[in-house]
């Protein structure tokens, strides 16, 4: 098999996203857009991932692992920008797939389709039959060989009704792809040097571009937040079904939110309305919901259940614990079996540094509860309800921490009349 890299293009200013952040770290399922193009690429074999940005994008380079990163030093077009790659990929001689950073959905399997038509031409390319063609350039075609590619601005009346549209993910020879765009003019109106005139160069040389159909969900490109939302959904629906088909069960999936990265063990029952963060693992027979938080850095052992408007944050959670609900359990680790009572809260946070809690086996904490961290709650330790917590509680102790109630005989008669009189 043939060496394999790609070149990811990650440069682009995302004007239309309407915000500081660079267009490829707005996330999808919890992860930058980035993250999943870079993901796919490495699926398929990709030895090489290299990602071409803008200068001093360090926040690109925190995005992703595995990859390298080359600089567009101007925004000049898209065959600039591959050929911002030329020195990272001097030495090699294998296959590079051209891969857009704003094109999350793309699938593994899209991609080895393109690899799959690769020996049969000089450049192979994704194509897709568009329900809205809109701006898309077009592809003209004879059988499954690409002759042109026709921006829509530039096409006439009849190639506008194409519907066959260009998703702008390539894969041919890297020694190639160099040759081509060495040949590439910026002679239009934007003066710019389009990646896609290589297959016109390509077919004057007498080289074959040919393409595979891929689904419209797969390279769809985001450019504004209309798109975005968009995608999050395509994801959603792929993650839920994913999740679906390996056990896990939902009674309403459409109203569930994973992240990119979710674990989940055997039978996991989730309730409606539950948002689970990224790098969260649920172990075997867990159940939560309904309207449940699961947010990142969570761990929920076997058979532990996370009820109602429950909110779980970086924190390990042991088998068999119960967090009921109306609960907030933050940057805390809960031993097995224990029970959290209704509106306890742990209190992680005194407005510079978190805090732990730490709850070891079989604890019970009374109902509305604030465990002041940092503090341990010792084995078998029961938490009176309506206590606040602020030292460690030895194990197999009762803790009563409440200000003392007094009952004034009358005192409700006399407050009513008072009021009255007013």
């Amino acid at each position: 098999m043939s060496e394999l890299a790609t070149i990811i293009l990650a440069a682009g200013k995302g004007v239309r996203m309407q915000s500081a952040k660079a267009k490829v770290l707005h996330t999808i399922c919890g992860k930058p857009m980035l993250w999943h193009v870079v993901e796919a690429a490495k699926s398929v074999g990709a030895q090489q991932n290299i990602v071409v940005m803008q200068p001093d994008a360090t926040d690109i380079q925190a995005a992703v692992t595995g990859c390298e990163f080359v600089t567009q030093q101007k925004q000049l077009g898209t065959g600039d920008a591959v050929k911002a790659a030329q020195v990272a990929l001097k030495n090699f001689n294998g296959n590079v797939i051209i891969l857009a950073g704003d094109c999350p959905l793309i699938t593994p399997e899209a991609l080895q389709d393109l690899l799959e038509i690769l020996p049969k031409a000089d450049i192979a390319m994704l194509g897709f039959e568009a329900e809205d063609a809109g701006a898309y350039g077009r592809l003209v075609v004879s059988g499954s060989q690409v002759k042109e590619i026709v921006e829509f601005k530039d096409a006439n009346a009849k190639q506008q009704e194409i519907t066959l549209c260009n998703s702008g993910i390539y894969a041919l020879p890297a020694k190639l792809l160099f040759e081509l765009l060495a040949e590439v003019k910026n002679n239009n109106a934007k003066g710019e040097y389009y990646l896609t005139d290589i297959v016109k160069i390509a077919a004057a040389r007498g080289l074959k571009t040919i393409y595979a159909l891929a689904e419209e969900a797969d390279v769809l490109g985001v450019n504004n937040k209309v798109e975005l939302a968009q995608a999050e959904a395509v994801m959603q629906m792929r993650l839920c079904t994913q999740a679906l088909e390996n056990g896990v069960q939902m009674i309403a999936p459409e109203t569930v939110f994973l992240s990119a990265d979710t674990k989940f063990g055997r039978d996991v029952i989730l309730k409606p309305n539950v948002v689970i963060g990224e790098n969260v693992e649920i172990g075997d027979g867990v159940e939560i919901g309904p309207f449940a938080h699961i947010r990142a850095g969570t761990k929920i052992g076997a058979g532990a259940k996370i009820g109602n408007f429950v909110e779980i944050k970086n924190s390990k959670i042991g088998a068999g614990a119960k967090v009921g609900h109306l609960s907030y359990i933050g940057d805390a680790v809960l031993g097995e079996a224990v029970n959290i009572g209704a509106g306890t809260i742990t209190c992680n946070y005194d407005g510079f540094e978190k805090y732990k809690t730490i709850i070891e086996d079989n604890v019970f904490v009374g109902s509305n509860t604030a465990l002041i961290a940092p503090v341990k709650i010792g084995a078998g330790a029961i938490i009176a309800a309506g206590s606040t917590i602020s030292l460690d509680v030895s194990a197999d102790a009762l803790a009563i921490s409440r200000a003392e109630q007094k009952n004034l005989a009358d005192g409700a008669k006399r407050f009513r009349s008072k009021k009255s009189k007013k």
